[in-house]
C-alpha cells in the first residue's frame, strides 16, 4: 500500500534516551529524528548497539525518553501515565519481541486468545481468531502446546500471530525472523507486506536480516542513536551528555549516591569546629 502523505502515524523529534549505570550516563538515542506515514512499510537497520530496539520500545510506549517528543496516532506518547500508556499500547500497538515474551503456562492458542479477549472479545470469537492466525503461520497444528514445549522459531511464529490477531495500526517488530529459517522467514515477511496492503497496517521492523531488508519498502539506517543517510558517513557529533543526559533522570538511588558523596568531599568552612567530646 502507498504511504499516505497527508498524515504521519508517528513522528520523532530530536529523541534523546539514556541508560544510566549508577550515576554513569550512556546514551542510546542521540536527538532521532523520524517521521513515518500510514500504510509504510519500513525498516530499521544498524549495527547491534545503533538504538534500534531502544527507539521501537520508546515508540511503543515501553520505555520512556529523556528529551523530546514522541507522536504515535496523534497522541503524545511521552506525557501519558502508566495507566494511559497501556491502554494506548493494548489498543493501537502490536509488538513482535525478539525474545517471544510469550505467557509460560498458557497454550500457543490461549496466548493469542488472551490478548482479544483484553479487547473486550468473548472466548469464542478470540479462540477463532486465534486459530486463524495460527494457520496463517504454520503453527495450526501445535496450538495446543505451551511455549517450553516449542522450539524457538515455533514461539517466533505465535508471538507474529498474537502481534497480527488484533488487526493493530502499528506493527513493531524486533528482530521477527531471527529465529525462523529462511523460508519460513520469507514467507513471514510476505504475509506481513498482505497484512499491509489488505489492512493499512503500519510496519516498523528492526532487523539485520537481508531477506527482512530486501523486504523493506523503506530503509531507515541507524548509526550511535542517530539516523544517517550512509552507514560510512560519520554521524555528527552528539550533543554534550549534560543536554542528552540531564542529571534530573538519574534514577532516585543514583542521585542520593551522588549526593552523598559530594557531601563527603565538601571542604568545612574555616574556623568551624567539630563537636566537643564528652567528658566521662
Amino acid at each position: 500500500m502507498q504511504p499516505d502523505n497527508s498524515s504521519a502515524i508517528i513522528t520523532v523529534k530530536k529523541l534523546h534516551k539514556c541508560y544510566w549505570v549508577g550515576s554513569m550516563p550512556f546514551p542510546a538515542l542521540n536527538g532521532v529524528n523520524l517521521s513515518i506515514d500510514r500504510g509504510e512499510f519500513a525498516v530499521l537497520a544498524g549495527r547491534s548497539g545503533s538504538g534500534k530496539s531502544t527507539l521501537l520500545n520508546v515508540i511503543g510506549a515501553l520505555e520512556s525518553a529523556d528529551n523530546g517528543e514522541v507522536i504515535v496516532n496523534g497522541e503524545n506518547i511521552l506525557g501519558m501515565n502508566h495507566t494511559e500508556r497501556t491502554l494506548f499500547r493494548l489498543h493501537n500497538i502490536g509488538f513482535v519481541f525478539q525474545s517471544f515474551n510469550l505467557i509460560r503456562v498458557l497454550s500457543a492458542r490461549e496466548n493469542i486468545a488472551y490478548v482479544c479477549q483484553l479487547q473486550g472479545m468473548d472466548k469464542k470469537e478470540s479462540e477463532g481468531i486465534a486459530d486463524h492466525w495460527l494457520n496463517e503461520v504454520d503453527m495450526g497444528h501445535l496450538g495446543y502446546r505451551r511455549p517450553d514445549q516449542l522450539s524457538g522459531g515455533q514461539q517466533q511464529r505465535v508471538a507474529v500471530a498474537r502481534a497480527l490477531a488484533t488487526n493493530p495500526k502499528i506493527v513493531l517488530a524486533d528482530e521477527p525472523t531471527a529465529n525462523l529459517d529462511t523460508q519460513t522467514g520469507q514467507r513471514l515477511m510476505c504475509l506481513l507486506q498482505q497484512l499491509n496492503d489488505k489492512f493499512g497496517t503500519t510496519f516498523l521492523i528492526s532487523s539485520h536480516d537481508p531477506d527482512v531488508k530486501n523486504a523493506a519498502r523503506r530503509l531507515i539506517k541507524l548509526a550511535d542513536g542517530q539516523v544517517v543517510r550512509k552507514w560510512e558517513k560519520i554521524p555528527p557529533a552528539p550533543p554534550p551528555i549534560s543536554k542528552a543526559c540531564p542529571i534530573k533522570n538519574l534514577p532516585l538511588a543514583g542521585r542520593i549516591r551522588q549526593f552523598l558523596r559530594k557531601k563527603r568531599k565538601r571542604p568545612s568552612k574555616t574556623g568551624e569546629k567539630g563537636p566537643t567530646p564528652r567528658r566521662s
